[in-house]
């Protein structure tokens, strides 16, 4: 089904963009795969409107929806935000960058210790 936590992340994304454009459960959730997200993002809260019904033999889950509208909760679009490719390219710059200054002034301190004991002869 799904190798990677990348790879399970992206498939969330694209299910529930897809249920804010269209307001409905995607139409492959009879997939294994694609039930599975579903099933995911309803155990994280990330749906508004839907109730889980049962799971049959073939591992498959099934769904009742409330209302009309199925929606995104909060949970589910700070998921998206956290996991948009502007939010995750900073991040990571931001970890780079961290250990690029621990580094440096690590560098720095060893070297104005150096200069104090070699100008003060101590």
């Amino acid at each position: 089904m799904f190798n990677k936590l990348s790879e399970v992340q992206k498939e969330k994304r694209r299910v529930l963009t897809g249920i804010i454009k269209t307001g409905e459960l995607p139409k492959d959730i009879g997939l294994a795969g694609t039930n599975y997200i579903v099933y995911n993002c309803y155990k994280n809260k990330y749906l508004g409107n839907i109730v889980y019904s049962d799971k049959n033999a073939n591992g498959i889950h099934f769904f009742q929806l409330i209302k009309e509208d199925l929606f995104i909760t909060e949970e589910g679009l700070l998921f998206l935000k956290e996991t948009s490719k502007l939010n995750i390219i900073v991040q990571n710059l931001f970890k780079i960058f961290k250990g690029l200054l621990g580094y440096i002034l690590g560098i720095l301190s060893t070297l104005l210790v150096t200069y104090l004991i070699w100008k003060f002869n101590l």
